[in-house]
């Protein structure tokens, strides 16, 4: 075949596979119209319809002049359940077939993050629109479109993407880009000086933590706290050439109409991460663990059924911290503490763990005990012991996970007043000196010394055993 029989040949096939195409895609200038024809919400299935205040947010975002963008920094932050992150992919598939031949990263705090969230939702908006037929193509977490251009998750990871020269940056849930690598990624990942004009980032996410959300809160402080409200739009914001909107309130028809989701939400969390997530208020890294008024609630007057059945936590140091022991059982969904006691090192001395050793020997034979739950750090050995010469279960206590999970047990055992105390001294001032740093994991928190010289051996001790009478069975 001739060069041009062959040129003909192929002309003739891709004018037979164009006919073979659905109508085309929305591919005007219009952001809010490419959205609302376009996209599909993948936890429903309905297509995504932007509501006013939206549409205008984003109208103002995308605008213009002479064919350029007149902003190239993008915040855009809502409360949760607000739809953010499914307005970011949106954006991100429109910026990816305005800009032909370009490169578009959709960037998590990790990949599975990046994957699942927003690269997930333009997957499900391609997969579920006729329109995106044989125009695109999803291999693993990258999609092609016709014009040349791809976009693709990537995590956290400025080594491995040194040398992007991007045309749109998306970050999704920004709040926990924290610590050294977010920060060399963020100075690393810089638009295309070649596409000046036709390239920009976009930020997603709800509120952080102070001193630790480090980017997020640079760019609140610069464009909200820093710029100019922008004339007709609620909480949006411009300083040269960014833009940026902080939503505080839950205006979108769902949030409005199911308030006992609120409800739900507010008794699950503490009253900071509430705000945090569901507020878009930004949150310091520790608070105060509980409220005293919510300590003294507690407090009532209960006494041991014969035979029932107790956990013991015992936290314990030599020198900087105390020996503390905490016994409770378990009545339904409510901890009873029946016994609380804590041991101090003398002055320039050391504790003698002869003491506490023998009083713990005392209750294992007046109590019936059922577990030792300990923090292995320094008593392994007097745990060993116990076990071998008193014939008792002893549990180390992981000092990861669980602690973060049995920390929010204490928590919401004494907010909704279903842990009981007698009011011992130590145990109510130990309580009463902790600050909890909230986990970036939701409903998860540690207990953590508000200073260095308030002590809070039984409040954790607390938590240990209170935590492992709810899973004692399950072992």
């Amino acid at each position: 075949m001739s060069p041009q029989a062959y040129s003909q040949a192929k002309a003739e096939q891709a004018r037979r596979f164009q006919n073979r195409i659905t109508p085309r895609y929305y591919d005007g200038d219009d952001t809010v119209e490419f959205i609302n024809r376009e996209m599909v919400i993948p936890e429903t299935g309905k297509p995504l319809i932007l509501h006013d205040e939206q549409a205008a947010v984003l109208r103002a975002m995308s605008h213009r002049t002479n064919g350029n963008y007149d902003y190239s920094m993008w915040l855009y932050s809502a409360p949760k359940k607000s739809g953010k992150t499914t307005v970011a992919a949106a954006i991100a598939l429109w910026q990816a077939i305005q800009v032909p031949d370009g490169q578009v990263y959709i960037i998590g705090n990790d990949q599975r993050q990046a994957d699942n969230r927003m690269m997930e939702a333009i997957r499900y908006a391609i997969g579920h629109n006729p329109r995106f037929k044989n125009r695109v193509r999803i291999i693993r977490n990258t999609i092609y479109m016709d014009n040349g251009t791809k976009l693709e998750s990537i995590p956290v990871d400025p080594k491995g993407e040194a040398g992007m020269n991007p045309t749109g940056l998306f970050w999704t849930e920004a709040w926990g880009a924290m610590g050294n690598k977010p920060e060399l990624l963020w100075s690393e990942a810089v638009l295309s000086p070649t596409r000046a004009g036709k390239s920009f980032k976009l930020v997603e996410s709800y509120a952080g933590f102070e001193g630790e959300s480090l980017i997020l809160e640079r760019l609140y402080k610069s464009i909200i706290k820093g710029g100019k409200p922008y004339e007709g739009t609620p909480e949006l914001y411009t300083k040269g050439e960014s833009i940026g909107y902080w939503c505080t309130r839950r205006y979108m028809d769902w949030q409005v109409k199911n308030p006992q989701y609120y409800v739900n939400e507010e008794n699950e969390k503490t009253p900071q991460e509430f705000n945090r997530i569901h507020n878009n208020v930004w949150a310091s890294a520790t608070q105060a663990f509980v409220p005293n008024e919510w300590i003294r609630a507690c407090q009532s007057e209960y006494s041991l059924n014969a035979g029932e059945g107790v956990i013991v936590g015992v936290d314990a140091a030599t020198s900087s911290d105390c020996f503390a022991v905490v016994a409770v059982s378990r009545r339904g969904n409510d901890i009873f503490v029946h016994y609380s006691r804590v041991w101090y090192p003398p002055k320039g001395g050391t504790i003698d763990f002869r003491e506490p050793e023998a009083e713990l020997k005392r209750l294992i034979r007046e109590y019936n005990v059922l577990e030792i739950s300990f923090d292995a750090y320094q008593i392994y050995d007097l745990m060993e012991r116990l076990r071998s010469e008193e014939f008792v279960n002893t549990r180390s206590f992981p000092q990861g996970g669980d602690r973060l999970l049995s920390d929010m047990r204490l928590y919401t055992l004494i907010r909704e007043r279903k842990l009981h105390h007698h009011g011992d001294a130590d145990l109510v001032q130990h309580i009463s000196n902790a600050d909890a740093d909230i986990s970036k994991e939701e409903n998860k928190m540690r207990i953590v010394k508000r200073s260095q010289d308030l002590k809070i051996d039984a409040a954790v001790a607390l938590a240990m055993a209170a935590h492992r009478s709810f899973v004692f069975a399950m072992d």
